[in-house]
């Protein structure tokens, strides 16, 4: 049983981990539009509703394995995204890492998916997509 609670921790750890350290790491100048966030906030909700859906359906037990790997890999390309979106919007880069906690995720995404591109020091926005 001790072993079983060890992997439910390491699986729920790890991503967020990956998750802060791609914010973390993100020093570059790059703006991301709306819909590069979008296109990561999609692969990002299809691993979290649709793969337990379609996995439940084939009667697929280890889908939560699955689930682990994906985030994994996802986690620090779409945290650095994040970054990319709030800088593009106007707004403080530690939005990106409260984008974790529950409710307020969502309330902060759907700020990043709906405020436009901010212009930067040369007077020059994102096109936004």
């Amino acid at each position: 049983m001790d072993a079983l609670v060890s992997l439910v921790v390491v699986m729920t750890v790890v991503p967020i981990v990956i998750w802060i350290f791609g914010v973390h790491r993100e020093k570059s100048e790059l703006r991301a539009s709306r819909l590069d966030f979008l296109k990561w906030l999609t692969a990002g909700l299809a691993i979290e509703f649709l793969l337990p859906l379609i996995g439940g359906m084939m009667n697929f037990p280890e889908i939560s394995i699955l689930k682990f790997i994906l985030f994994s890999c996802i986690a620090y390309p779409f945290a650095q995204t994040t970054v990319r979106r709030t800088r593009d919007a106007g707004l403080d880069r530690s939005l990106a890492y409260l984008i974790l906690v529950p409710f307020i995720g969502v309330l902060i995404a759907l700020v990043l998916l709906l405020k436009g591109p901010f212009p930067n020091a040369r007077g020059s926005a994102s096109t936004d997509g």
